[in-house]
C-alpha cells in the first residue's frame, strides 16, 4: 500500500474522476481513504508533530481552545490532546472523510467541514491556538486561510503554521 506509483496513480485518478478543480474536497476524501495508515507511520509526519510540540513549549502556549486547520486524519490533534488535555479541540478540513477519521480518533473533538480559503466570520475570537501543518501550500487562496485564522484567534492567541521544505515528491505535487 505504500508504493509511490500506486498512490500517485490513485490520486491522479481521483482528480480525473472527482474533478478536483471544482470539488477539491472529493480529492481529499480519496486521499484520506487511501492513505490513512501513512499519516500514522510516516517518519516526516511524526517528526513534524514533535517539532510542533517542541515549539509550542518554547512559546509557553497554554490554550483552552484549539483548531487544527487542514486536520486530515487528526494525528496532530491527537498529539495536542495529550499535551493540553483540558483544551477544547476542533478539527477543520474540506473533507467529510477527514471528519469521520477525526471523530474515530477523538470522539470528543469538534469537526468543521468547510473551505477555509473563503471568508468566514462565524468563529471570530474563538481560538487560543490555531495550527495548520502542511496545508497552506495546497491553497489557491492562501491569504484567505491566513485572514480567517487572524479573525478566529482570540487576543493574544497563536497561529502556528508549518510548510514543507526541500524537494517535493510526486505524491506531494499530486495532492
Amino acid at each position: 500500500p505504500f508504493d509511490s506509483v500506486w498512490r500517485k496513480d490513485a490520486m491522479q485518478n481521483a482528480v480525473k474522476e472527482n474533478n478536483s478543480q471544482k470539488h477539491p474536497e472529493a480529492l481529499f476524501d480519496a486521499v484520506w481513504k487511501k492513505d490513512i495508515t501513512l499519516t500514522k507511520i510516516n517518519p516526516a509526519q511524526s517528526h513534524r508533530r514533535r517539532l510542533v510540540s517542541y515549539f509550542l513549549d518554547k512559546l509557553n502556549v497554554r490554550p483552552q481552545t484549539i483548531i487544527d486547520i487542514g486536520c486530515g486524519t487528526g494525528e496532530l490533534l491527537k498529539e495536542l490532546s495529550k499535551k493540553y488535555p483540558e483544551a477544547e479541540l476542533t478539527g477543520c478540513d474540506l473533507s467529510l472523510e477527514s471528519g469521520k477519521l477525526v471523530k474515530e480518533l477523538l470522539p470528543k473533538a469538534n469537526f468543521l467541514c468547510l473551505d477555509v480559503e473563503e471568508p468566514n466570520n462565524n468563529f471570530n475570537n474563538s481560538f487560543d491556538l490555531i495550527t495548520s501543518s502542511e496545508v497552506i501550500e495546497h491553497c489557491k487562496n492562501p491569504s484567505g486561510l491566513v485572514e480567517n485564522a487572524y479573525r478566529w484567534l482570540k487576543p493574544g492567541g497563536v497561529f502556528f503554521v508549518t510548510v514543507p521544505s526541500g524537494e517535493m515528491t510526486g505524491y506531494d505535487i499530486t495532492i
